[in-house]
């Protein structure tokens, strides 16, 4: 896993470090990603004064009554479980910036960040990667209100699917694409999604439609970080690039909320 830190952004970093003492704790001190915005290589971005990212740490509304359940039920209870009606797992790099995307979206009824795709039984942040699995999210929806087809396409519409290298400014097979279906059906909706992603970009989606695999809960700290640590959210997420690339790739048609 690696990140770049630029001097373009060496501006934030006095910035950040003011307000860093003010949200060292919302994690409990044990966040090892790095909170820094950083850029890809290959990306061009500028990001925008530290004051305007700073004023901008708005705690994104949720949306549905039963989305509170992610904050008052343990991750990997609600992991082990079903407690709601389907669900869908997306490794779209960065699982906190996949958690706040689709948390937004409406029949979305809670997200669970975790890992999938290795090998080992027990993944933790540090270890994840070397046993070959991914970043993903665990999405569980009411097919009432939206379909597995709708998430499908708009994941594709969070990511830059022709990056076979990792996310915007996250670099690693960790942080690659994926979506892993659990039946036919998914697989045949996540295929249609892909193909009609190709037509749009008019280039190659490298994401892989594979097997689902066992899902595994991350660690709690990394539950729910868009809110719990909304300032470092916001740095991370503009000083990545990740919003700037999805509008340069996918136009109006990006989600982004």
């Amino acid at each position: 896993m690696i990140r770049r830190i630029t001097p373009q952004i060496a501006s934030l970093t006095l910035m950040a470090g003011l307000v860093s003492f003010a949200v060292a704790c919302d994690a409990g001190g044990q966040v090892e990603r790095d909170p820094m915005p950083v850029e890809a290589e290959g990306y061009e971005q500028t990001p925008p004064e530290a004051d305007e990212i700073l004023s901008d740490t708005r705690v994104p509304e949720r949306i549905g009554d039963n989305v509170e359940m992610q904050t008052d039920m343990d991750a990997n209870d609600m992991a082990a479980g079903d407690p709601l009606e389907d669900y869908a797992i997306f490794a779209g790099g960065c699982f906190w910036c996949v958690e706040a995307d689709f948390e937004k979206m409406e029949g979305v009824d809670a997200v669970v960040s975790g890992y999938s795709g290795g090998t080992s039984d027990d993944p933790t942040y540090k270890t994840y990667e070397k046993d070959g699995h991914r970043e993903v999210a665990k999405i569980y929806y009411d097919p009432s209100v939206i379909t597995y087809r709708t998430l499908a396409d708009r994941f594709f519409r969070t990511v830059d699917p022709t990056d076979d290298g990792g996310q915007f400014c996250d670099r690693g097979f960790g942080y690659t694409t994926a979506i892993y279906v659990k039946d036919d059906e998914q697989r045949a909706a996540a295929e249609a999604a892909k193909m009609e992603a190709e037509d749009v970009l008019d280039r190659e989606i490298v994401t892989p439609i594979l097997d689902a695999r066992e899902f595994h809960a991350a660690e709690e700290y990394h539950q729910d970080y868009y809110k719990k640590s909304s300032v470092r959210y916001n740095l991370y997420r503009r000083g990545c690039g990740r919003d700037a690339r999805l509008r340069s790739l996918w136009g109006d048609e990006a989600w982004i909320k």
